[in-house]
């Protein structure tokens, strides 16, 4: 984040259009803890579904699926994605798109910190502190 906060508004678009195409899916261990991030929705038999997310077929909407206690499985891991447009955050889920697909900017959370972190094009990096229910 130090590195995104030092660019001029070019290159923190670089970094930006960099960090918005990674690849669908990523397992990280933090202290502990087991995170299980997606572009926006992660289940390994539903690979297919990491685009935008399962859809109620009664509803026709997106499935909040933060939304449930059960978000987090036995192990304890927590499910980070994007692309609901959407800011949620708590122990058991992070949904980290305040921007939508308007490509503004994208949000951050660093861990060891427990802070929100935005970024985007012109206005640079805000932050703030989170204590995760």
């Amino acid at each position: 984040m130090a590195e995104l906060e030092r660019q001029q508004p070019q290159q923190r678009q670089q970094i930006l259009h960099w960090l918005e195409h990674r690849p669908h899916t990523y397992k990280f261990v933090r202290n502990g803890r087991l995170y299980k991030c997606a572009h926006a929705y992660y289940s390994p038999d539903n690979m297919h579904l990491a685009i935008r997310g399962p859809v109620n077929k009664q509803t026709n909407q997106r499935i909040k699926w933060w939304l449930a206690d059960s978000s987090s499985d036995a192990c304890g891991s927590c499910l980070v994605a994007g692309h609901y447009h959407e800011m949620y955050l708590s122990k058991h889920a992070l949904v980290l798109d305040p921007y939508g697909d308007n490509n503004d900017g994208i949000a951050c959370f660093d861990l060891d910190t427990s802070t929100l972190i935005t970024v985007t094009h012109e206005s640079g990096v805000s932050k703030i502190n989170i204590t995760l229910k």
